[in-house]
């Protein structure tokens, strides 16, 4: 395979790494941000299914948030860097995959039991479904 084609391929792979922790940001910012709005209601709804369930304080969760935007930002650094190409594309369709799952469930169910808005639905629909559907939609060419 000729370098400019290798090249053009890391940097799709690197834009897609990009693109997809920029949408992590932003969305587990909104959630962050309108998490203390709903907070309470969403918890009275689940507990209309699961008496015993108990949300994580304000501060818990965004902490949790923190905490998972730089997990998956180190992912993806890897993923957009790798030399193995394959591992790389990889770990970007796997987390592509959890991104789209968390539009499915349980942002828009969420959403829909809350009367319109769930935290970070918006992001969820508008930025995580279409850019997870084009990274699962990549095909890596073959090496040649």
């Amino acid at each position: 395979m000729d370098l400019g084609r290798r090249l053009d391929r890391l940097r799709t792979r690197r834009r897609a790494s990009l693109l997809l922790f920029l949408a992590v940001l932003v969305h587990n910012a909104e959630e962050g941000v309108s998490y203390p709005f709903s907070r309470l209601e969403a918890m009275q709804l689940a507990q209309l299914t699961w008496p015993a369930l108990q949300f994580p304080t304000v501060i818990e969760f965004q902490m949790a948030l923190v905490l998972l935007t730089a997990a998956v930002g180190a992912v993806l650094a890897w993923a957009a860097n790798t030399r193995r190409e394959p591992q790389g594309w990889l770990a970007l369709k796997l987390l592509a995959s959890v991104f789209l799952a968390n539009v499915i469930v349980p942002h828009v169910p969420a959403a829909i039991l809350l009367g319109g808005y769930a935290p970070g639905v918006i992001t969820a629909v508008a930025i995580n479904l279409p850019l997870s559907l084009w990274i699962l939609k990549h095909r890596r060419e073959p090496s040649s």
